[in-house]
């Protein structure tokens, strides 16, 4: 899966100048079981990788290191809650399980 950030913004070039447009997290193209708080953490992630790749001090490692380990975490937890509950809800309607997947 593409990172997040990539997502967020998208350049357009023109003539003269490089206009930015940032998307609204809103209108993003995401899975079903990725929530708002989610998205926020995806962006949060970017930019603590943005700093680490920019200023490699330890801290900045150490920040990023466990705020990627909790959102991964985090990340699989909620797709697996996701997929229990799609499973378990339509377990003995198999087209409908079928049709949400």
């Amino acid at each position: 899966m593409q990172s997040l950030l990539e997502y967020n913004t998208v350049s357009i070039q023109g003539n003269i100048s490089k206009t930015t447009i940032t998307m609204h997290t809103k209108y993003m193209k995401r899975e079903l079981w990725l929530r708002m708080g989610q998205l926020i953490s995806s962006i949060i992630k970017a930019k603590l990788l943005k700093k680490k790749l920019s200023k490699s001090t330890e801290p900045n490692i150490i920040k990023y290191k466990t705020f990627n380990n909790i959102y991964n975490t985090t990340r699989r937890q909620l797709e697996i809650r996701y997929y229990d509950y799609v499973f378990n809800s339509n377990n003995h309607i198999i087209k409908q399980t079928l049709i949400e997947l």
